[in-house]
This record gives C-alpha cells, sequence and structure tokens, in this order.
C-alpha cells in the first residue's frame, strides 16, 4: 500500500513540475482604442451643439492613425478622419450628429454605431475596433421667450417617442422625435 501510496505522489510531483511554463508577456503594439468603453452610451445633447465628445487611443512611436465610424464592425462604407500622431478625436455634438446621420441617415434616438482605430506604424497596418449607442438627449432646454435655460430629463419609450421633463414649475413637457432628429413639442402636463 505504501509503494502505491509513494508512486501516486511521485506521478503528482512529475506532472505538475512538468506544468510550469514560462510566460512572456506581451507588450501591445497594436491598435488600442482607450475610451469610449466597449458597448458605452455617448450622449449627444440636442442643445448644447458645441460640447465635444472624445474618442482616445494608445499612441505608438513611429505611428499615424485613422478613425472610422459605421453602423457596423465590416466598415463598408465609413466616415474616415485622418488624425496623424494625435492620441484622440475631438469632435463637437453638431459634428458627431452629422457624421453619424451619414453612415445611418435615419439615427434620431438611439442607435449602436462602431468605430475603429486603425494604426499604421511604418507600412505596417493594425486596427482595433469598438462598438457604442449614441443617443440623442436632451439635458437642458433653453426656453426661446427669454433665453433662460432649464435642466431636463429625457425618457425614450419604447415606440420611438420620448418623454422630457423640464425643471420649470413642475412642468411636462411630452414630444416625438422625428426621424432626421427634428423635435415637436405637444402637450403640458403640470404635475
Amino acid at each position: 500500500m505504501k509503494k502505491i501510496i509513494n508512486s501516486v505522489v511521485i506521478v503528482i510531483i512529475c506532472l505538475f513540475s512538468a506544468c510550469e511554463e514560462k510566460v512572456d508577456y506581451v507588450t501591445p503594439d497594436w491598435a488600442c482604442p482607450v475610451f469610449p468603453d466597449e458597448g458605452a452610451t455617448v450622449k449627444i445633447d440636442f442643445f448644447k451643439p458645441e460640447e465635444v465628445q472624445a474618442f482616445t487611443w494608445k499612441v505608438r512611436t513611429n505611428s499615424t492613425y485613422r478613425v472610422y465610424f459605421d453602423i457596423d464592425m465590416h466598415f463598408q462604407n465609413p466616415v474616415i478622419f485622418d488624425m496623424g500622431t494625435t492620441d484622440s478625436l475631438k469632435i463637437e455634438n453638431q459634428e458627431l450628429l452629422k457624421v453619424l446621420r451619414k453612415v445611418w441617415p435615419e439615427f434620431s434616438s438611439i442607435k449602436r454605431f462602431f468605430w475603429k482605430v486603425e494604426q499604421n506604424t511604418n507600412g505596417e497596418i493594425s486596427d482595433t475596433w469598438r462598438y457604442f449607442s449614441a443617443m440623442l438627449s436632451i439635458e437642458s432646454f433653453v426656453d426661446g421667450r427669454d433665453g433662460e435655460r432649464y435642466g431636463a430629463q429625457q425618457f425614450i419609450l419604447m415606440e420611438k417617442n420620448c418623454l422630457i421633463h423640464i425643471n420649470r414649475r413642475k412642468q411636462m413637457m411630452c414630444c416625438s422625435i422625428l426621424a432626421l432628429g427634428d423635435i415637436i413639442l405637444g402637450k403640458r402636463l403640470y404635475v
């Protein structure tokens, strides 16, 4: 019995010692997007057209970059930005909305889009893509009568309508978002 136990222990020791493997860690040198994260929601405030959205990536030496936007991961008909050696694309809400509507003209409230960073290092091309949900939002409202800005909350309903709560005397305004993002204000509900 002792011989069997000793044999089993020796076999186990041999197995565990054979499993040792030296791991060489890889230093990534391919295109690495950083922000927005995979699956993030990018809010495009309808009433803040000059607000800036940032798409960032890690920069490598001797590399140039291009950023692509499209509706799927195949990038068949993308909008392309040549970025040179910079580490980010900073784009205003109004410009991002134009880009997204160029790749998907029906974009009006919320949709999944894809972005890709292409890295060219001395002729060697690598790329990595991510997806994000773009949401046309209303986080503030400017009263056209007096220019006063109010906070707002937006709720997208299943039938692509939205309900907007504007923080002014506890009024609720209902609206519909049409195909090109136009907003029609409807009934006021006093709460």
